[in-house]
């Protein structure tokens, strides 16, 4: 934004640029074949419970950020702030006392991550070939469970308290929040 016409009268910034994107993207990072059931062939018992509903993990976020720099390019500031959704967690629920069978991969939550990361830094040339950078960052982040349950009334939760996968999640509705400062 420094080379904008509106910009001339103000001479403090070398650099000055605004900027902001949204995104959405799936994570598909499961072991193959989880949406079908082995049964072994030596007995005809099932080994795995298959989730035909399973899904991608999907992941949508906006994020808003500023490069500044001043004193001929000496000063760098660097801030962005981003919003983050994650649904259709991918978990694997304990299995049930009375299961036989190992726990399934399930789509059953929703993690919300919201926070900020600035970042100042000063550079100089000392001398012929030799340059100093100083960096320090700080950044804050909040992560807000907003569900870990099945919705009672999906076709997968329904697949899944048929095969007793999901009775030992949590029932619909709780939630909670923490914060992380790094």
């Amino acid at each position: 934004m420094q080379n904008e016409k509106f910009m001339d009268n103000i001479q403090v910034f070398d650099q000055f640029k605004l900027r902001a994107s949204y995104g959405g993207l799936g994570n598909n990072n499961i072991d193959p074949y989880q949406y079908q059931s082995t049964i072994n062939a030596g007995n005809g018992a099932e080994n795995t419970f298959g989730n035909p509903f399973i899904t991608w993990e999907t992941i949508h976020i906006t994020d808003l950020g500023a490069d500044l720099s001043f004193f001929k390019n000496k000063l760098d500031i660097t801030f962005d702030w981003y919003n983050k959704k994650t649904s259709d967690l991918i978990l694997r629920p304990a299995p049930t006392l009375t299961s036989a069978i190992g726990s399934t991969a399930t789509n059953i939550g929703e993690v919300k991550n919201v926070g900020w990361e600035i970042k100042a830094g000063y550079n100089s040339d000392l001398a012929e070939g030799i340059n100093l950078s100083v960096n320090v960052g700080y950044s804050r982040n909040k992560t807000t469970l907003l569900k870990l349950a099945q919705n009672p009334s999906s076709k997968a939760a329904s697949y899944a308290k048929k095969d007793t996968i999901s009775r030992s999640i949590l029932d619909t509705g709780q939630t909670g929040s923490f914060s992380n400062r790094i």
